[in-house]
This record gives structure tokens, C-alpha cells and sequence, in this order.
């Protein structure tokens, strides 16, 4: 129809197939509770923010030196139990990945799936643009926020790193502030209309 190429990495896909004990049970990204809950970032990358094969680099052209990989897989077998815990407990009411696009495509997803608009503060130690693109193993839940300590507990007693990122909102607008700056202000509804287009 247009003259637009949209250029994507080559992917494999791999399916797997295993008994559940409860399908009701499950975890979907739409935010659930928006200006109840809190966003809790799993980080399995272990605070390394490796850009290389990203979505980020691909889009100026480049591939990078240093990629993504599964340097401690006993983390993540330690996650995973934890998820699973937290799901048993019914403590998560939403939960993303952070792959294709990194942590603010996994954050964006999961405000334009819920309708709603989130709140997010990192931390000014580390570069933003690494920490928001990267595509390190890791993922973001969405907690009750009176919840919130027994999440923390959880994760704690299986030795998983987390970060508290910030808050939904029941306003449509996704702010992500870095340190004491503002690195983006934007409705949900612009937001999607970018997503989309890309598709």
C-alpha cells in the first residue's frame, strides 16, 4: 500500500507445551488496579544494561558489541519460582517481559493495554537510554501496593533483585522520570497511535 519498509530482526520461535495445575491462574500485561497498584521491575540482567542486537541499535543502523545473555541461570530459575509463588498467593496482577524493545516498550505496553498511564522514577546512577532500551532478561509485575511488602518479602527470601519503578495511574499520560529530570511526558492514546504504526 505505501512505500514504507518496516525492517525487523530475524526470530526464531520456539513452542513449548506443559501440564498446569490451575489455568485460571495466569498473568496477562494490562495493568489491572491503575491508581491502586504499584510496578516492580525484576531485573535479571543484574544491573547490566547491554545494548547489542537491541531494537534501539538496530533502528541507527548498528548491531553493538556486547549482547544479552544468560549469565546467571540460577537467577533465573530463582525468578521463576518466585513468580510462581506470587501467583499461587495471588499478589501479581500483571506481568511483561522485558525483551523486544526493552524496559520502555515493556512499560508502554502494559499502560496502553490497561488504558491508563503509569508513573515511573529511576535513578540517576545509571545512563537512561541503556536502561530504558536494553533488552536484558527481566520483567515487570504489577502489585497491589497494599501488597507491596509481602512482594518484597518474597522476592527477598528467593534472592531476587527487584527496583520499585513507580505507580500506575488512572490519567491517561505515561511520565518516566530520570533522577530530578523528566525523560518522557506523553499520553497513552499518543503513545499507542506510535506503537501501531510500526505494525
Amino acid at each position: 500500500v505505501g512505500n514504507e519498509t518496516v525492517k525487523s530482526p530475524g526470530e526464531v520461535v520456539i513452542s513449548g507445551y506443559a501440564t498446569m495445575p490451575d489455568i485460571s491462574k495466569k498473568a496477562t500485561p494490562d495493568i489491572k488496579r491503575p491508581g491502586e497498584s504499584k510496578l516492580v521491575f525484576i531485573d535479571l540482567g543484574e544491573g547490566r544494561n547491554r545494548l547489542g542486537g537491541s531494537a534501539l541499535a538496530q533502528a541507527f543502523g548498528q548491531i553493538g558489541d556486547d549482547s544479552p545473555d544468560v549469565d546467571n541461570p540460577s537467577l533465573l530459575i530463582s525468578a521463576f519460582d518466585a513468580v510462581q509463588r506470587m501467583m499461587d498467593d495471588g499478589l501479581i496482577l500483571a506481568c511483561h517481559d522485558r525483551s523486544d524493545g526493552g524496559l520502555i516498550t515493556t512499560l508502554v505496553e502494559m499502560a496502553i493495554a490497561g488504558n491508563c498511564g503509569i508513573s515511573i522514577q529511576l535513578t540517576d546512577k545509571e545512563a537512561v537510554i541503556p536502561r530504558l532500551f536494553c533488552e536484558e532478561l527481566g520483567l515487570v509485575i504489577e502489585c497491589l501496593a497494599a501488597d507491596e511488602k509481602l512482594v518484597h518479602s518474597i522476592l527477598g527470601k528467593y534472592g531476587v533483585p527487584f527496583l520499585i519503578l513507580g505507580n500506575t495511574e488512572r490519567e491517561k499520560q505515561v511520565i518516566i522520570r530520570h533522577g530530578n529530570s523528566i525523560a518522557l511526558d506523553i499520553g497513552t492514546a499518543e503513545l499507542l497511535s506510535w506503537w501501531e504504526a510500526t505494525s
